[in-house]
């Protein structure tokens, strides 16, 4: 059997033998070399232990090597494929140049999903997320949270987010204050959720200046962004590959 054919029987005994173990391998090979018992053998003869050091070394030896080449051939078994991913994004509204201006992008990334992180992390839109999107925790519920929860509740001093909470725990609604001492401007956004549950739509009520529309593919990846403004698609990104 190969080193692949041993992968799922030894991988986890060697990592919890290595990690979840309650000596080290130099814990070990100190307390062989150090046991002073005598081992008795067959017609009542005894051996001394400085004549077993030799042997017990050699074997914790083998044993370490054997359990270095192991590691060293799991290492692409743990390691993440990066994929590179290719986008064309068209823009119909540029300041520089007559619309549409047509460009590619590729990127490397070991990211399993292209979901909304993925877009917000590579392309800045949406440029404000909440840290996650369901949480049952809060179902029907409105969470206040302030920047500095002990201080005075005062928008010129103090800043707020909120959170509104669906009866699913889904976020529908997140707003941010604003902050006048750092000339931050505040938002509002609506969440809207397609029949799968993925999320469809992100509109900042606010002045309604932007507006994301997110498109999917069957395995759940985010192949089409549209970024509006005041109602016009100013860019379209979308995943090639």
């Amino acid at each position: 059997m190969g080193l692949d054919g041993i992968t799922g029987i030894s991988c986890i005994s060697l990592i919890g033998f290595i990690s979840g173990g309650r000596i080290s391998f130099q814990h070990y090979l100190l307390t062989s070399s150090k046991q002073q018992s005598w081992a008795s053998v067959p017609g009542g003869h005894n051996i001394s232990p400085h004549r077993r050091k030799a042997p017990n070394v050699k074997r914790n030896t083998m044993r370490l090597l054997f359990i270095t080449i192991l590691l060293v051939s799991f290492i692409p078994v743990f390691s993440q494929t990066e994929k590179k991913y290719v986008f064309k994004r068209t823009e119909y509204k540029n300041f520089y140049s007559p619309p549409p201006v047509e460009k590619f992008d590729t990127i490397t990334s070991s990211s399993i999903r292209i979901d909304i992180n993925f877009y917000s992390r590579h392309f800045n839109n949406p440029y404000y997320l909440p840290g996650k999107f369901v949480n049952e925790k809060y179902k029907n519920q409105t969470v206040s949270v302030w920047r500095n929860p002990n201080g005075k509740k005062d928008y010129k001093e103090n800043w707020e987010n909120t959170y509104t909470y669906d009866s699913l725990g889904r976020i529908i609604n997140y707003a941010y204050s604003g902050c006048y001492i750092c000339s931050s401007f505040p938002y509002n956004y609506s969440v809207t959720y397609n029949a799968k549950g993925q999320i469809s739509r992100i509109h900042n009520t606010i002045n309604s200046k932007n507006m994301f529309k997110f498109y999917y593919n069957d395995y759940n990846d985010i192949v089409k962004l549209e970024i509006f403004w005041f109602d016009e698609l100013t860019v379209k990104i979308e995943l090639l590959n």
